[in-house]
């Protein structure tokens, strides 16, 4: 007998409470593992003789929900008596004609329901739908009962309210349909029909054994773990003559399919190494704990996984070797050794040299000198210097280099490194000992690598067929400028793909968010895509309060948690964020005190806790997913944040640090699964998009 697990019975028992969870695994195992056969305890339910749902009891009162056909068994579902067989007298389990993809389908009253209430017929409005006939749209996989209320749909909500309720493989295609994307009828393979279509792994999963299952319901709200979109498949197993890139909008699941990619390596080289790296210590840290849920305490391979920061990496090569006794130079260390070498200069030679203030020095030592390796002033004459704005004559180039060649000499001599020099220093250990490689290098949120950190990378896994495998997205790039990687030794054309669908935010979130990623050339940018991602789940557009002071925001927040609480959402669900740390002091610890409820500083503590609500700063957010989140102060005066552009003078510069602002507002409203709130004092920042006028509102205090 042949046991499948629907993504519906995972999402049924993340919503019992942990008692009835516990025992409904526990029977789960037992049915599994069990001869089961038709009797008190698992019997056909009458309503559905010709739908082929069995009932299972778990308890007294909860019932599992099986499919039974031959010698497959698939659980569906999981609930309360009543609620158990009203779900199984809702849905059909079969396979479409069309498309040959296995399909549980709501029926009867659901589709009612959207016709006859949640679809908002306009009168004035024709059909979204009305120029496609319905062949087609049943070509696309549409369930024929769907049909009615798919031509009855007028308007954009109502939509996207409707495809919540189909299978996601043909929601992602009407979806697309509406947007004026060409979709062709999927072909049917007699190979890729029924269980083996890779949209039906999407919603299905054979567990062979009890560890199959076990796995597979350890964490049944991380449906990640068991099901992945068709192209999140096929990002994981290819194979790869060389290095290969996925890139994708916030929400795409990049950091999911790093995971399985390498435990897909890691069980298909049985002699390979892997090691997973991504760029803070935190999101490390993250990426363990999913390791260990995606591939459990005992799996034989975990051994050869290593996990940590790639500026660990880098320290442990160069500590056990060059590095020995010495220490590390951080930016304010760095800085006086430039003001000391630039007064060195004569005065007369720096007044007929523009580019010679402290600012843009001090960037052109980060993003060239430093972010490049550059050791020797044949180097530094020859650069392309990347990403800098500012031209520099040939005299000007030999002025700076007096002051970067002191500059080096004087750190050199006080036994320092800065993270960059320990990266090439690390990569060049790493080169002449092949001991000290890798076989694969899984890099996750690449788009925070620079060229040093991606040398290193290079070269710690010699080059071959699947040695390097990385994932980013230029839209959430805070601590680096774009260039292009060829420039450090790493070639992905023609070896990349982009995912599409966003699984975290709802479509309303995933529009307002993307409106602020930055566009431009992709040429020298390999993570920067104009792909549009879309999402499938569907809520509130997001609220945008306009206050006129400190303290009406303070209320206004209050206000939205108050509301939030009262209807369901718990105090972990939800965070606050904001550029500074003084505005989290200011507004949002006074805000939660009013709202009666404690806050969770996540610049202290690691991780969200249930009965707080978190607040942080926009860079502490990066990695992290809340059901609701606040972003407060987006003011013109904070968000960009006027002293952090004011820092240099240089054009190219500023230009770099406004788009880091820009990527950090996205990522922290890509934070948010289900409500977004942003408010301001004053006057709005200039990054928040234009359709912002449309969904703007008076303070909620004053409503």
């Amino acid at each position: 007998m042949t046991t499948i697990l629907s993504d519906t019975l995972l999402d049924a028992i993340a919503r019992l409470d942990p008692s009835e969870e516990q025992r409904v695994k526990t029977r789960l195992f037992d049915f599994q593992a069990g001869d089961v056969r038709p009797g008190g305890s698992y019997h056909r339910i009458d309503d559905t003789p010709e739908q082929g749902f069995w009932s299972y009891r778990i308890n007294r009162d909860l019932r599992l929900i099986v499919h039974q056909d031959g010698d497959e068994r698939v659980l569906c579902y999981v609930g309360h008596h009543d609620d158990a067989y009203n779900w199984a007298t809702r849905h059909r389990l079969r396979q479409n004609e069309r498309t040959g993809v296995i399909q549980l389908v709501k029926v009867e009253r659901t589709v009612e329901e959207i016709v006859e209430r949640r679809v908002q017929v306009v009168d004035e409005a024709p059909p979204l739908m009305d120029r496609f006939d319905d062949d087609y749209l049943l070509a696309l996989g549409l369930p024929p009962e769907w049909l009615p209320a798919l031509r009855n749909v007028r308007s954009e909500d109502s939509l996207l309210r409707l495809l919540t309720q189909l299978p996601s493989d043909v929601a992602e295609r009407l979806l697309d349909l509406h947007d004026g994307k060409p979709v062709p009828v999927p072909a049917v393979s007699p190979s890729q029909s029924g269980w083996s279509h890779p949209d039906t792994a999407r919603h299905f999963h054979v567990t062979d054994d009890q560890h199959a299952l076990r796995q597979a319901l350890t964490y049944p709200w991380d449906k990640w773990i068991v099901f992945l979109h068709p192209e999140q498949r096929s990002a994981v197993e290819r194979e790869w003559k060389g290095p290969a890139l996925v890139t994708g909008g916030a929400g795409t699941g990049k950091t999911v399919v790093a995971l399985h990619r390498a435990r897909h390596l890691l069980e298909t080289d049985l002699d390979g190494s892997v090691l997973l790296t991504t760029f803070s210590r935190t999101l490390a840290t993250s990426l363990e704990r999913l390791a260990l849920m995606l591939m459990g305490e005992d799996h034989p391979a975990r051994e050869r996984l290593r996990i940590t920061n790639i500026h660990n990496v880098a320290f442990e090569y160069w500590h056990a070797g060059p590095g020995k006794g010495h220490g590390i130079a951080k930016e304010e260390d760095v800085r006086p050794l430039l003001v000391s070498a630039l007064s060195k200069l004569d005065a007369d030679v720096k007044s007929g040299s523009p580019n010679l203030d402290l600012s843009f020095v001090e960037a052109e030592w980060w993003r060239v000198i430093d972010a490049w390796g550059v050791t020797h002033w044949p180097e530094y004459r020859d650069a392309q210097r990347i990403g800098r704005g500012t031209r520099v004559g040939a005299r000007q180039r030999r002025l700076l280099w007096d002051v970067f060649d002191e500059v080096l000499h004087e750190l050199s001599a006080r036994r320092r490194r800065t993270w960059n020099q320990i990266c090439y220093e690390a990569a060049d250990i790493a080169r002449s000992n092949p001991a000290r490689q890798f076989t694969h290098v899984v890099v996750d949120e690449a788009q925070d690598f620079g060229p040093a950190e991606l040398g290193l990378v290079r070269a710690l896994a010699p080059e071959g067929p699947n040695d390097l495998y990385l994932t980013g997205d230029a839209g959430q790039r805070i601590y680096q400028t774009s260039f292009p990687w060829r420039a450090a030794g790493i070639e992905v054309v023609g070896r990349s793909r982009t995912l599409r669908v966003n699984y975290r935010t709802t479509e309303q979130i995933r529009r307002f968010a993307d409106e602020m990623r930055a566009r431009g050339p992709q040429d020298s940018d390999p993570l920067r895509d104009e792909t549009a991602s879309i999402s499938l789940l569907g809520g509130p557009e997001p609220e945008i309060v306009a206050t006129s002071s400190s303290a009406e925001e303070t209320e206004a927040i209050a206000s939205w948690v108050r509301d939030l609480l009262a209807s369901g959402f718990g105090p972990g669900d939800i965070a606050v964020f904001a550029r500074t740390k003084d505005l989290l002091k200011e507004r949002a610890k006074p805000a939660l005190r009013l709202a009666g409820v404690p806050a969770n500083d996540l610049g202290r503590s690691d991780d969200p806790e249930p009965d707080a609500v978190s607040i942080c700063t926009m860079h502490r957010a990066k990695g992290l997913e809340f059901r609701a989140v606040a972003v407060l102060g987006c003011e013109a005066r904070h968000v960009p944040l006027r002293r952090f552009l004011s820092r240099t003078k240089d054009a190219g510069e500023r230009e770099v640090l406004l788009e880091q602002e820009r990527n950090l507002l996205y990522v922290s409203c890509t934070r948010a699964r289900e409500r977004l709130l942003v408010t301001y004092v004053g006057k709005r920042s200039p990054l928040l998009p234009d359709a912002v006028s449309g969904l703007e509102s008076a303070s909620r205090s004053a409503n």
